[in-house]
């Protein structure tokens, strides 16, 4: 009996997961895809990072003129520092970031981020690309077909609708109802701290 109430107790602890809430719209998170700092505020990510709210910064990306290839970076000081060659040290950052926000159906999902079908099509999109150089697009595609190489996703269960983790990059990629976004963590080398911010984070996403 102690036991179970022992569990009992533990689950109810649990940190929340990251399942699609039934008053979730993927439309909503859709239409902020040209303001990706509107999903969370700095504040949700301070409680995330467990630091001050006033120590997070942010950098928008938005160079392209298409909205899905928009990104947004949160980013705070960790109080360490890395040594850099010569002798000199720089302050160590940690960051969270979302990007890819778009409308996309299942199996469209499941072939751009759940295989490496999806790096094809996206050497395939940078040819179409009027915004970049030649030299962009090709040095853009020879570091994707490197990437493909070392590039492992996994399915994860229990985050939206259907998820996957990517490494090296260690970013999550979020399937819900209708919308896709990814997420990235830079907490440090550990994959395990990493993944289980990037489900803390994509919980706020769709709870908001």
């Amino acid at each position: 009996m102690r036991k179970l109430l022992l569990l009992v107790l533990l689950c109810s602890c649990a940190k929340p997961g990251a399942e699609l809430p039934g008053g979730f719209k993927g439309e909503d998170l859709a239409a902020k895809a040209t303001a990706l700092h509107e999903i969370i505020s700095p504040e949700d990510v301070a409680r995330l990072a467990g630091t001050d709210a006033g120590k997070i910064r942010i950098h928008y990306e938005n160079y392209s003129p298409d909205p899905a290839r928009h990104s947004v970076q949160y980013y705070w000081p960790t109080g360490e520092t890395l040594a850099l060659p010569g002798g000199n040290t720089i302050d160590e950052y940690h960051s969270a970031g979302i990007a890819f926000v778009e409308s996309l159906t299942s199996n469209e999902f499941r072939r751009r981020y759940g295989s490496n079908a999806g790096l094809q099509e996206k050497v395939n999109e940078l040819g179409k690309d009027s915004t970049l150089s030649a030299d962009a697009v090709i040095a853009e595609a020879k570091y994707l077909a490197g990437y493909a190489k070392t590039r492992k996703l996994e399915n994860l269960s229990g985050i939206g609708e259907i998820a996957y983790w990517e490494t090296p990059v260690q970013a999550l990629h979020v399937f819900a109802d209708g919308v896709t976004f990814t997420v990235t963590i830079n907490a440090g080398e550990n994959e395990k701290t990493n993944r289980s911010k990037a489900t803390e984070l994509v919980h706020l996403i769709l709870n908001q």
